[in-house]
């Protein structure tokens, strides 16, 4: 059995993620406005957002803990 290192990655028009390359490139034109998006309006926008990903995951580790504590 091959270690992942040792793993060949299949040519990217039949793959369902974007080559390295290809992220790194896109990342890099998409950046700009991205961090123009996340600076608007004092960057408020992206607040509410934050806001409300840190109370889903905070209402997924309640979850998470209530059914290890029932497992025991």
């Amino acid at each position: 059995m091959k270690d992942d290192s040792e793993q060949s990655t299949p040519p990217e028009f039949i793959s369902t993620h974007p080559g390295y390359d290809t992220r790194l490139t896109l990342f890099d034109q998409w950046m700009p406005e991205a961090l123009s998006r996340y600076n608007e309006k004092g960057g408020t926008k992206c607040r509410v957002i934050r806001d409300e990903m840190k109370r889903a995951r905070k209402l997924a580790a309640q979850v998470h803990d209530s059914k290890e504590r029932r497992r025991r």
